[in-house]
């Protein structure tokens, strides 16, 4: 503590934390990694479009990320869908042990401290994960940790239709300027 005549000073040291020090873009970056064509395609031409089969998806969609630290996305999934499974580059998995409806939208969002599962009226929907989901780690990893930063997103699920999507927002992070 250091005094003089006119005023009173005291000196301190003040360690400031932050949740998630990385810099990142300012511009959302969004892909859709659901399927666009749902059911199987008939062998002959139909004057109408008409899906035959199980409405299902069932795709690897690759995500260039020119980040150089991980970003946790939001995914935004709009119902129906069942047994929706999303596994991303490293093996980590989010599965839906509940239908989502018609007509209903699920937020996931991953961001550090952030880590829920709502729907669309904010209702918390973290107990219709299934226990192997991994919200923790799941993410778009860089380059060296995914080979070129070429993240394979994997999308499953049965029970959907033409209204069905399964979509990521995100920010490329960096750990410098």
């Amino acid at each position: 503590m250091d005094t003089d005549s006119k005023d009173f000073t005291i000196r301190t040291v003040v360690q400031l934390r932050a949740a998630d020090p990385t810099w990142y873009d300012l511009i959302a970056n969004s892909d859709i990694i659901s399927s666009q064509i749902f059911g199987t395609p008939t062998p002959y031409p139909k004057p109408y479009p008409v899906p035959y089969g199980s409405d299902s998806i069932n795709r690897i969609t690759s995500i260039v990320y020119n980040g150089s630290w991980i970003a946790y996305p939001s995914i935004v999934c709009v119902g129906p869908a069942t047994n929706l499974t999303i596994v991303d580059a490293m093996g980590n998995i989010i599965q839906f042990t509940a239908p989502i409806a018609s007509g209903d939208v699920y937020y996931i969002e991953l961001a550090y401290g952030q880590k829920t599962v709502y729907d669309i009226n904010g209702v918390n929907k973290f107990a219709d994960l299934s226990s192997s989901s991994n919200l923790v780690n799941w993410g778009l990893y860089p380059d060296p940790t995914v080979s070129f930063g070429i993240n394979d997103i994997s999308v499953s699920a049965t029970g959907t239709d033409s209204v069905t999507e399964i979509s990521l927002v995100y920010y490329t992070r960096y750990i410098g300027v």
